[in-house]
């Protein structure tokens, strides 16, 4: 829940990244609750590599997002991120940070391309912890999203926020309707 809470509120991309772990670590041993059940030892297992993989992309992305901006702040982020670059290879430095922080928050949060893990973790885990994932995920994923990734590209003024609410509906209007 500390996890959750910080990462709506959080001011800073390395907070947030802080904060997703805390949500992650929490999530890996719920899915690894019942020690006897194979399944659920399964579960865990591919949750935490994939997890732990999906946090060095994003992590990465932090870094070429430093590199090409100079701040990780999120309020310093939308004037930094309007200024013209330098040299072509920010602008594209800059996309690969934004791809690779969407690609490890999207596979954190569970959203719609890369929701792959959630059969094992769902199959293995008791099912309260089930259902704590079926709120968890569809509820902080969208609303910290938005909050964490609403920037102006440096290409155009048209803000990711709008493409952060439109990914977030992707996952959470299909999973409400399939449940």
């Amino acid at each position: 829940a500390v996890g959750m809470m910080l990462l709506v509120s959080a001011t800073d991309l390395l907070l947030v990244f802080v904060a997703l772990e805390l949500v992650s670590v929490a999530s890996f041993v719920l899915a690894g609750f019942e020690r006897g059940n194979r399944k659920s030892n399964e579960g865990a297992l591919k949750y935490f590599l994939f997890g732990a993989l999906a946090s060095a992309v994003m992590l990465y992305g932090i870094s070429l997002y430093y590199g090409a901006t100079g701040t990780t702040r999120l309020a310093d982020l939308q004037g930094a991120a309007l200024l013209p670059p330098a040299a072509p290879a920010r602008g594209q430095a800059f996309n690969l940070a934004m791809l690779f922080i969407l690609l490890g928050f999207g596979f954190k949060a569970a959203m719609v391309p890369m929701h792959f893990w959630v059969p094992d973790a769902y199959e293995g885990a008791p099912m309260p912890v089930a259902a704590i994932y079926a709120v968890w995920h569809p509820t902080f994923a969208p609303s910290s999203e938005r909050s964490s990734i609403a920037l102006p590209t440096p290409q155009s003024t048209q803000s990711c926020g709008s493409l952060a609410s439109t990914h977030g509906k992707c996952t959470v209007m299909p999973a409400a309707w399939l449940a």
